[in-house]
């Protein structure tokens, strides 16, 4: 992994699923949050905890080097795709306040 492309080291612990992890579902939703976090999820619109896993950003562009495309996401965006192969759509995250 070049670490040029996330400004976050290569051991940054980011938030993903299960399913991705183990299942090797796609990734089809990036979030960085406001906070710096990162998370990289599938298509599901209701998240279980129970099925959450955290990891490191290597294993993530491990499973999905397309991830690297949207390495430059600002706090507060997010980035969408409607599958593996396909562009990746950026946006600012909603208040949900």
């Amino acid at each position: 992994m070049n670490k040029n492309n996330f400004i976050e080291d290569k051991n940054t612990a980011v938030f993903s699923l299960k399913k991705i992890i183990f299942s090797k579902e796609p990734i089809l939703k990036v979030y960085h949050d406001c906070d710096g976090d990162w998370q990289f999820l599938g298509s599901e619109i209701n998240l279980d905890m129970a099925e959450s896993a955290l990891v490191s950003l290597e294993e993530i562009v491990e499973l999905d080097f397309t991830v690297l495309e949207v390495s430059d996401l600002d706090y507060g965006w997010m980035a969408y795709r409607e599958d593996i192969g396909m562009p990746w759509i950026r946006e600012k995250i909603e208040d949900e306040n």
